[in-house]
């Protein structure tokens, strides 16, 4: 029987930007693998290259060398039509804003995007989505209806009624009070567990890395350690990890 393909894999990724006739560096030699099933809490300062490691991931900006692997399949020099399969298919987006469209109710907005690959809803899959987020009973509402910890949730399952291989959130918490932050990892916890999909989350709060199975640290576009996030770990106590790496590697 052969070994499942892994969600993503990333070698030796490099990006920069042209700021007139100067070359700036974003990504520099970024490599990873991520596992089936993992929680992975993408950490590091401002600027440090975290959401633009994700547009690149997702094939919404590209990277002037290294390789992205996508269960296996090597997303460089795709085909525009190909990429957005890719992400229809295989990738979930979950972003600090919810990007609901207003005049659909929740059911539509989480059908959106299988309604616009041209594929059929699971209903029953849809159902139980819905269910264990809490939210069956505002299919019918409209966003403005719902406060931000719902409209979140929302976000949330049209990520997961692809059934995504892996779901990329970046600062998903951050619109969020702390009660329902909590939540919302909760459930992209559950996942992992459930679903067996892949999570790649960017923050700067401990206290949401403490949900993650492992921490990734980036700094000036160069991941500069990771550790795994064990059940004795705090948030205190992760925060203090990342720091020392943090300092370590700007020495």
């Amino acid at each position: 029987m052969s070994a499942q393909p892994h969600p993503l894999v990333i070698r030796n990724l490099v990006k920069s930007f042209r700021q007139g006739a100067v070359s700036v560096p974003v990504l520099s030699g970024v490599t990873f693998t991520a596992r089936r099933a993992e929680f992975i809490a993408l950490m590091g300062p401002s600027g440090s290259g975290k959401s633009t490691l994700l547009h690149c991931i997702a094939g919404l900006t590209g990277h002037d060398s290294g390789q992205i692997y996508l269960n296996d399949e090597l997303v460089s020099g795709l085909s525009d039509r190909r990429l957005t399969e890719i992400r229809r298919k295989q990738l979930g987006f979950i972003f600090q804003s919810f990007n609901l469209l207003p005049n659909l109710n929740v059911r539509d907005n989480i059908c959106l995007p299988i309604l616009a690959a041209g594929a059929k809803v699971d209903e029953a899959f849809l159902q139980s989505i819905v269910e264990r987020l809490g939210i069956a009973d505002k299919l019918s509402r409209r966003p403005s209806d719902l406060s931000g910890g719902e409209q979140q949730r929302v976000a949330i399952a049209r990520a997961l009624l692809p059934r995504p291989a892996l779901i990329l959130a970046d600062e998903p918490t951050g619109s969020l009070d702390s009660h329902s932050g909590q939540e919302l990892c909760r459930q992209l916890q559950r996942c992992c567990a459930d679903e067996q999909q892949t999570i790649l989350l960017v923050t700067h709060e401990a206290a949401v890395a403490l949900w993650a199975q492992r921490v990734l640290v980036l700094l000036d576009g160069a991941i500069v350690g990771e550790f795994p996030v064990t059940p004795e770990l705090n948030a205190l106590d992760l925060a203090a990890k990342y720091n020392e790496l943090i300092c370590s590697a700007a020495k």
